[in-house]
């Protein structure tokens, strides 16, 4: 289990501030920092493959899709792992600017 003092502050920072906040993200195994809030609970969520069946276990309210880049459940976005995370991010930008964003977004990422 990946939890730590800093997941837990992490989470207790979460639980405070969750009403102003308007998309919860997290990447790879940064669903241990927002887990033990509660507030996934219900929700569709993923992780790397590595961890999924351990963060099934740890947290059996979640509904966790392990074969999934990422997952949007309400305001709360996931993903699988690091370089999924990419996808994660362009996907944030295209909600909040537009598929022409998050094309040029990603025309800037493409590495030569």
């Amino acid at each position: 289990m990946r939890k730590s003092a800093a997941s837990q502050n992490l989470a207790n920072w979460i639980s405070r501030h969750e009403r102003r906040i308007r998309h919860i993200a997290s990447v790879c195994t940064g669903v241990y920092g927002v887990a033990p809030t509660g507030l996934l609970n219900g929700r569709k969520v993923t992780t790397h493959w590595r961890f999924a069946a351990d963060l099934a276990e740890s947290y059996p309210e979640l509904r966790v899709e392990d074969n999934a880049l990422y997952v949007r459940d309400g305001k709360f976005y996931t993903s699988a792992g690091v370089t999924a995370g990419i996808d994660l991010s362009l996907a944030l930008i295209e909600e909040d600017f537009g598929a022409q964003g998050a094309l040029s977004v990603a025309r800037e990422l493409v590495i030569m």
